[in-house]
């Protein structure tokens, strides 16, 4: 990996951890803003019968100026799922 492309990664985390309102000004150079917004976009069409929560939280950090902290409370605090079960079961493994 190149210097530079580390030093842009560690530059974007923190201003995504720390101050993450002036996130949005340096956010279309950062790998994985474009994916979350097309990933988030392509789910809320309604045609998919699952959740993507991490997702959401991260495109509430990156477009909304949701607080990262409460993100991750969010996270870690939602009830419990049988997540892989459902996977499981309609692959028919």
């Amino acid at each position: 990996m190149h210097t530079l492309s580390i030093i842009k990664k560690n530059i974007s985390g923190t201003y995504i951890g720390v101050n993450y309102k002036y996130f949005s000004d340096i956010s279309l150079s950062v790998e994985g803003v474009r994916t979350t917004r097309a990933l988030y976009d392509w789910f809320n069409t309604g045609e998919y019968d699952f959740d993507i929560p991490i997702t959401k939280q991260i495109y509430q950090v990156l477009f909304n100026n949701k607080n990262p902290l409460k993100a991750v409370d969010d996270l870690m605090l939602r009830g419990p799922k049988h997540e892989i079960e459902e996977v499981v079961n309609d692959i028919n493994w």
